[in-house]
């Protein structure tokens, strides 16, 4: 009958209206996390940078204040005098460019930091970290003895560092990095069409 026709088509389109939407929605949510993480971590670097040079910072959000209070938790036990915070660094030799959150001293060891305030700390910050100190290396001529990530809790006031084993053995996993990722933007195929 018509209507039973009618009907069939409304619940067809219904169901791939709705089937598009929730892929859109599911597709769209882990950068929606990401983003938000990424702001919140974002935030938290820019207040430590300014609080480091002794500036005023305000906070927006909760989870980057929570952090802040898990920063200074660890700014209590630590050591590290710092010598510059936020500075960009590179390597000519290699061709690659960062920012380190924090270069400093612990007693007469140089140190190179990093803030993380997602869900954990990764394999690959060691690789990030090994990258920034070869850089401060090359730039400055300074050994770096030491390359600390610290985990800045955002829902309860709390952090834990992580120190980098090896970070000249590191540096060699963090060059096969680049090394592939400059092969797949440079292309692996040459073309032939003219």
């Amino acid at each position: 009958s018509p209507k039973a026709q009618s009907l069939r088509k409304k619940v067809k389109t219904s169901w791939r209206d709705a089937l598009a939407s929730l892929r859109r929605n599911a597709k769209a949510h882990p950068n929606r996390i990401r983003d938000d993480a990424g702001g919140i971590g974002t935030e938290v670097h820019e207040a430590i940078a300014a609080e480091l040079r002794g500036e005023t910072w305000e906070l927006v959000s909760e989870p980057a204040a929570i952090a802040m209070q898990s920063y200074r938790l660890w700014q209590e036990d630590a050591t590290i005098s710092p010598i510059w915070t936020e500075q960009t660094v590179f390597s000519l030799e290699y061709g690659y460019a960062g920012s380190a959150d924090l270069v400093g001293l612990d007693g007469s060891k140089l140190v190179v930091m990093d803030w993380k305030t997602g869900a954990g700390v990764y394999n690959e910050a060691g690789l990030q970290m090994a990258a920034y100190s070869h850089a401060i290396e090359e730039m400055t001529g300074s050994q770096v003895d030491e390359c600390v990530v610290v985990h800045l809790d955002k829902s309860t006031p709390a952090w834990t560092e992580h120190k980098v084993k090896d970070w000249k053995r590191s540096f060699n996993g963090f060059l096969s990095a680049l090394n592939t990722w400059k092969l797949w933007h440079d292309g692996v195929f040459a073309s032939n069409d003219s």
